[in-house]
């Protein structure tokens, strides 16, 4: 199964090389770096008065990550009102302002600026929540079918407003040059948006061809060359359709299918096919073949067939909302209007039913990424090392878990300090207030 995680990134990579990054790092450079203090420190005054007193700062994007720029713009798009406050303010007209500080001004009092950068993200807020469900570390499989489908409406329901010139058309700004630099490095500053190269790719390379091979593709391929996209949808358009297709594939559809989630189960109930039918059967018989990985004693004696039946009967059930499955406070509970299917249906599936408990949890609980997997060889790494290469293996696994368990945690309550919306330095993170 893809890494999604890695798809959604490579995504804001190929469509978001454009000016709009630029102006948002020029502009965390220049209110929310604390680079230039007397500046600083008026818009941290600023924020804590258009915030009840919370001290809300801009977010920098990583340079090594391009989707955090998309963090630092929605929160500075929520940081507008502040900006605005700070620029026009009686003790900001004392301030020295050099070229890149008018420049930041200008892009403040540029409405344009603000409209340009509420389309795009608008377009892609639902990637934005993928994204952020795979940075939490939290299964998002139940959810991430339909949130692909809301991403694919939204970008083609922006169409116009993306394709129109005036939305993203700015004046020339040399001042620029550093933030290019700063994001891109030097190598690719002056380079064309459709000449990068991701920093990871999900293409897999092609073995040599011979002559007669490479004939017939350059005879084949050169009608697909004159189509190539232009417009700004036609870019962001294609970097999404060609990913998303490996977001769309059996476990999202059976997570989609068995979220309990009051928006995505009626989507689901709306929108599921034969051909997603098919998909669900796909995993169910998947993970119920012979030899299972653990014992299920009201299983035995029943071939994968009578399971793939059982699990439909249970499927209709569930679907339909009748019993075992037909008491609204199920339905109601915390785990239900929150998303977390993998609880739901551990608390009231599992126990009810013989196998849509079963696959429900174990694909529902599914995370989107591939943390689990490094914490743990990280965890083995610190306890075996090369003065300990001779413990055994079940002394390092119990070693490997009590001190991974600790990281874990003391890295859950850094996150948790750094997520809050008035943090201070350089180490604030995006967190979900931010997607409110």
């Amino acid at each position: 199964m893809f890494d999604e995680l890695c798809i959604i990134l490579l995504t804001f990579r190929l469509i978001g090389k454009q000016v709009l990054v630029l102006k948002a790092c020029r502009l965390y450079n220049t209110f929310g770096s604390g680079a230039i203090h007397s500046i600083y420190a008026q818009f941290m005054a600023q924020s804590a008065i258009h915030n009840k007193g919370r001290k809300i700062g801009l977010l920098r994007g990583a340079t090594t990550r391009f989707a955090t720029w998309f963090y630092a713009m929605m929160r500075l798009l929520r940081m507008k009102d502040v900006l605005m406050s700070t620029v026009h303010a009686a003790q900001f007209k004392e301030v020295e302002k050099t070229d890149v500080v008018s420049s930041a001004i200008k892009d403040i009092n540029d409405p344009k600026f603000f409209k340009a950068m509420y389309i795009v993200l608008r377009a892609v807020y639902p990637a934005i929540r993928v994204l952020r469900y795979c940075d939490k570390g939290e299964p998002c499989m139940d959810k991430l079918y339909y949130l692909t489908s809301r991403a694919t409406d939204a970008i083609n329901r922006s169409k116009e407003f993306l394709n129109d010139p005036v939305n993203f058309q700015f004046e020339e700004d040399i001042t620029l040059v550093m933030e290019e630099q700063e994001i891109y490095g030097a190598a690719t500053a002056n380079e064309d948006d459709t000449q990068i190269e991701p920093e990871f790719s999900d293409e897999e390379e092609d073995a040599p061809e011979s002559d007669e091979e490479e004939s017939e593709n350059e005879s084949t391929s050169a009608p697909v060359e004159e189509v190539q996209p232009t417009s700004f949808w036609g870019k962001v358009s294609k970097a999404w359709d060609e990913r998303s297709k490996k977001l769309e594939h059996d476990w999202s559809i059976t997570g989609w299918a068995l979220s309990v989630m009051p928006e995505v189960y009626m989507d689901a109930q709306a929108r599921l096919t034969g051909p997603d039918w098919d998909a669900i059967e796909r995993v169910v018989r998947k993970l119920m073949t012979y030899p299972y990985p653990n014992k299920f004693p009201y299983l035995e004696g029943k071939s994968e067939d009578d399971i793939v039946d059982l699990f439909w009967d249970e499927f209709k059930s569930f679907s339909n909302k009748t019993a075992p499955f037909d008491r609204p406070a199920r339905w109601n509970s915390e785990s239900a209007r929150m998303g977390k299917s993998w609880i739901w249906h551990e608390k009231y599936s599992r126990p009810h039913t013989k196998v849509l408990g079963i696959i429900a949890c174990e694909v529902t609980s599914k995370n989107s990424g591939m943390g689990p997997c490094e914490r743990n060889w990280g965890g083995v790494k610190g306890i075996k090392t090369g003065n300990k290469v001779r413990i055994r293996g079940d002394n390092v696994n119990k070693r490997a878990i009590i001190y991974t368990s600790a990281l874990v945690n003391e890295a859950r309550m850094r996150k948790e300090a750094q997520e809050r919306t008035d943090a201070r330095g350089c180490s604030m993170m995006f967190s979900d207030d931010d997607m409110k």
